[in-house]
C-alpha cells in the first residue's frame, strides 16, 4: 500500500501510490463503499476534464506516515483513538461536497455518522490489515530463484483479492464479491492444471 516500504536483496523500494488505486484504499473507495453498502449512489461525477477534483478524490487513505499524529496515536490504541477516525470522516465529507455540492445535504441527506464510522473502521481494522499482512508475507526474505518466494507470491496475490472479494461483501456489492471469487478459482484451477501437467511429464 501507499507510503509502505519493501526491501529486497539488492534495494529498497517504496509504494508512492498505484497500489492503493489497485486494492481499495483511496478516499474514492471509502466514499463508494459507504455509499454502496447505504443503497445510495454512488456513480463519480464526471469529473475527468476537472484534474484537481479527480486526483483530490484518488488521495490514498492517510495511513502509514501519510497519516501523521493521529494515525500513530491510533496505531497505539485503536479502541480509544478517535481522532484519526474523525479526522477522516471530515476529509472524506468535504471531498463528497465538493464533488457533488448540489446533492449533499441540499437534495439527499449525508449518510450518518455511524455508516462512516463502520465503514472506516472495516477499512482501517479488516481490510488494510488483511493486505498489509500479504505484503508483509510476499516481500520478507525474498530469493528470487527459489520456488518458495514464487509460492509466497502466489499466496500473497490470493490473501490480497480474497482482502477484495471480502470488502465486496462488507460493502453489500455483489459484483466486486463475485468478480474477485472468479478471479481466484479461475487462477487457482489454472496452477492445478499446470501442478498436473508438471507431474504427468515427469511420469
Amino acid at each position: 500500500p501507499s507510503s509502505s516500504s519493501h526491501a529486497s536483496d539488492t534495494s529498497v523500494h517504496l509504494t508512492m501510490g498505484l497500489d492503493t488505486h489497485v486494492w481499495g484504499l483511496t478516499l474514492a473507495h471509502l466514499r463508494w463503499s459507504i455509499l454502496q453498502k447505504g443503497g445510495k449512489g454512488f456513480h463519480m461525477p464526471k469529473i475527468h476534464d476537472d484534474q484537481e477534483r479527480f486526483w483530490k478524490s484518488m488521495e490514498s487513505l492517510p495511513i502509514g506516515f501519510l497519516g501523521g499524529e493521529n494515525w500513530i496515536y491510533y496505531l497505539q490504541d485503536p479502541t480509544t483513538s478517535s481522532s484519526f477516525r474523525e479526522e477522516l470522516m471530515v476529509q472524506l465529507k468535504d471531498l463528497m461536497i465538493v464533488l457533488e455540492p448540489d446533492r449533499w445535504n441540499k437534495e439527499e441527506d449525508m449518510p450518518s455518522d455511524e455508516e462512516f464510522q463502520e465503514a472506516i473502521d472495516y477499512m482501517i481494522s479488516q481490510h488494510l490489515e488483511t493486505l498489509l499482512l500479504a505484503q508483509e508475507t510476499m516481500f520478507q526474505n525474498i530469493q528470487p530463484k527459489e520456488d518458495e518466494t514464487l509460492i509466497k507470491a502466489f499466496q500473497g496475490s490470493k490473501a490480497q483479492e480474497k482482502a477484495m472479494e471480502d470488502f465486496g461483501k462488507f460493502s453489500n456489492s455483489e459484483a466486486l464479491r463475485n468478480a474477485f471469487a472468479q478471479r481466484r478459482k479461475h487462477q487457482e484451477e489454472r496452477l492445478r492444471s499446470i501442478s498436473t501437467s508438471d507431474n504427468d511429464s515427469n511420469k
